[in-house]
């Protein structure tokens, strides 16, 4: 636990902690638990209770409590949640997987407000009851016992840390630029940092008093919380939960209130310093055991596989076998990676420079001379590590110069010497430096001496990238559109969020690589062409046609890139449930599909593609794209058409071609 769990940056620093006392949960008497199948009757509290936040709640700013249905959600499952609009919506509407905008995680500072949270369910999120609710712990202990919520927070007296959380695939999209993975598009802003209150799991184990043998333990959310019936599960090395310095919490509160929907309400596990995928949500069942957990995710999704294994080579050599628990298990994913992010300023922001007048006056008034860019950003690793160090470089990694860490440096360490919160840190650059420069990039560094590789590391996961955050910087002039009749630098980031974002250098390369057009691979052509459905051979398909079909009745079909499918045949196959097709029905599904999807999937999709959409533009070969690239190298490096930046040419010639047609000749 923390040394300063008392106020540090955090709720706590506005409302006195009291170690969550202010529960009134009278401890049982007799023996610790209990059956869990009673009325609860030894315990006085049976639904906790909480006053309603108002904004001049010193609280409400760790949580900005969302005050209505999202329009968004209003056809789906989770229809009675209320959400912050601010979310950016990563994969469609359903399930919910959301990042909030860069600009409003760097105004919140270092306590991450609840409702801007990031936010990453599987399916639909179970509707549970504070009262009904049982939490089972079972396997190799002396003293199994399945316990209600109130006996729960009875077993031993609640601690509390801060602690930030990472999703696993954060800064996914920027591979998926590389190439295809499987896996959500998660941003760099899948990341934030709370304060958790819960039950120590350490001392719980103590209590059961684990046999001999056990090495693992196992963790589960509720049955039917994913489509079939089948609950997200993972596993920890028992070595690290009996240990008092891993922190690992039965967490009920985020950031001093108990959880929301959302983030795991009534119980959710917290293993600060490991991978997002770790910490499950509504939690229902702990299991001690043996050997790690046989569950799908945690078989075939929380895994960081070297760059030369794609999905068929996995199977061919049995990395999902289970009778191979060498191979099974391999590339697990557990202590988080090394990280770090610009966060403003944020894509496509300009910043203008200053008249003469202003850095006169800024002179006059005591700074140092020269305009002045506030660079912004947050860093994390895992494991309890310290950040040490950030840089940032701005001339492509050639040299580079220390940011300031403006908080988790120094107090947020346990009595353990543990730092499990994130970093925020700042630089301020000159104008100057900025309106010179190609890029601004960032990396940092840890207290076992890990830091950011140079290039991204493509793995068909998309998990775990730590790549060196690159800014590509743009000089504009004072003639170019949004200038304001003054020379500027716009920022670009790799990649833009949610369905639909196609802004980033890193997309901006690749689709200028196609001039803008579909690309299909090699492998989703040839199961075309196996299947006899090659584009000239599809029938074509009105739009009216695909938005009549949005019901198992009629049927249910999408486009994507130009293409049309039925889906109805596998509505009950999908992995993510019926319900995230059908909430496509009818429309262009081409981002929600490509912003999830690897290889593999799209070639799975063939099977149910019925047509063309009317009018669509058939997709290009591989071998269309690499002629073009050739081309483009074989001309050399491009002068005046480069789409980044504004070149001045004198003119060398001009002649009359017709009454209103010119010919112009320039040079350099």
């Amino acid at each position: 636990m923390t040394k300063d769990a008392e106020k540090p940056d955090k709720p706590a620093q506005q409302q006195q902690h009291k170690q969550d006392k202010g529960i009134q949960v009278t401890p049982a008497d007799g023996p610790v638990g209990g059956g869990g199948d009673g009325d609860d009757q030894s315990v006085k509290v049976q639904q906790p209770k909480e006053p309603v936040l108002h904004d001049d709640d010193p609280l409400w700013a760790f949580h900005e409590p969302a005050d209505h249905i999202d329009p968004r959600d209003k056809s789906t499952p989770d229809s009675w949640i209320k959400r912050n609009p601010h979310l950016i919506r990563l994969t469609g509407n359903h399930p919910l997987n959301a990042n909030p905008p860069a600009e409003l995680l760097a105004e919140r500072g270092f306590i991450t407000p609840v409702s801007l949270h990031y936010v990453r369910n599987h399916g639909a999120v179970p509707k549970i009851e504070w009262s009904k609710h049982r939490v089972t712990i079972d396997g190799l202990v002396d003293h199994p016992m399945t316990l209600s919520m109130n006996e729960l927070m009875n077993l031993v007296e609640p601690e509390a840390i801060t602690a930030y959380l990472a999703c696993t695939g954060t800064r996914r999209k920027e591979l998926r630029q590389v190439k295809a993975v499987q896996g959500s598009d998660m941003g760099r802003t899948t990341v934030a940092n709370s304060h958790w209150t819960g039950i120590p799991l350490h001392k719980v184990l103590e209590k059961l008093q684990v046999q001999a043998g056990a090495h693992w333990v196992w963790f589960s959310g509720p049955d039917g919380e994913l489509p079939g019936g089948r609950a997200y599960e993972t596993c920890l090395e028992l070595e690290r939960c009996l240990n008092p310095a891993d922190d690992v919490l039965l967490a009920f509160k985020q950031n001093d209130r108990f959880l929301t929907p959302d983030h795991g309400f009534p119980v959710r596990l917290i293993t600060p310093g490991l991978a997002g995928g770790r910490q499950i949500k509504w939690l229902t069942h702990i299991h001690i055991c043996d050997k790690p957990s046989t569950n799908h995710y945690q078989i075939h999704d929380n895994r960081r596989f070297p760059e030369s294994i794609d999905r068929d080579m996995a199977e061919k050599e049995g990395y999902y076998d289970l009778d191979q628990p060498e191979k099974a298990y391999a590339f697990d994913i557990m202590e988080d990676c090394v990280n770090s992010a610009v966060l403003l300023p944020n894509h496509d922001e300009v910043v203008l420079q200053q008249q003469q007048q202003q850095q006169q006056e800024g002179q006059e008034d005591g700074q140092d001379g020269g305009q002045k860019v506030l660079i912004q950003g947050y860093a994390y690793t895992g494991g309890g590590r310290e950040v040490t160090h950030v840089e940032i470089s701005l001339d492509e990694a050639k040299s580079w110069k220390l940011a300031n860490l403006t908080h988790g440096a120094g107090g947020h360490v346990t009595e353990q010497g543990k730092h499990w919160c994130w970093y925020l840190w700042q630089v301020e650059l000159r104008y100057d430096e900025l309106s010179s420069a190609p890029e601004i990039r960032c990396r940092a560094c840890d207290s076992a001496s890990n830091t950011q590789p140079e290039r991204p590391m493509w793995n068909m996961t998309g998990m775990m990238n730590n790549c060196q955050y690159v800014v590509k910087l743009h000089q504009l002039s004072a003639s170019d559109d949004g200038s304001d009749g003054r020379s500027g630098v716009r920022f670009e980031h790799p990649v833009t969020e949610g369905v639909g974002g196609h802004g980033g250098w890193m997309m901006t390369e690749k689709e200028a690589a196609g001039e803008g057009g579909v690309v299909e691979s090699e492998a989703e052509i040839a199961e075309e062409e196996s299947a006899g459905k090659e584009w000239e051979k599809l029938k074509e398909v009105s739009l009216k046609e695909v938005e009549e079909h949005t019901s198992r009745e009629k049927g249910v079909w999408f486009v994507r890139d130009g293409k049309v499918y039925d889906a109805t045949a596998f509505l009950d196959d999908h992995p993510g449930g019926a319900s995230i097709i059908q909430s496509l029905a009818g429309q262009d599904a081409t981002d929600d599909f490509d912003s999830i999807h690897d290889e593999r999937a799209r070639k799975m999709a063939v099977k149910y593609l019925i047509g063309r959409l009317e009018g669509a533009q058939p997709p290009q070969h591989p071998d269309q794209i690499a002629s073009k690239q050739k081309h483009k190298q074989s001309i050399g490096h491009l002068v005046a058409l480069n789409p980044r930046k504004k070149v001045s040419f004198k003119l060398a010639e001009k002649q009359n071609v017709s009454h209103d047609t010119r010919l112009f000749r320039v040079a350099r």
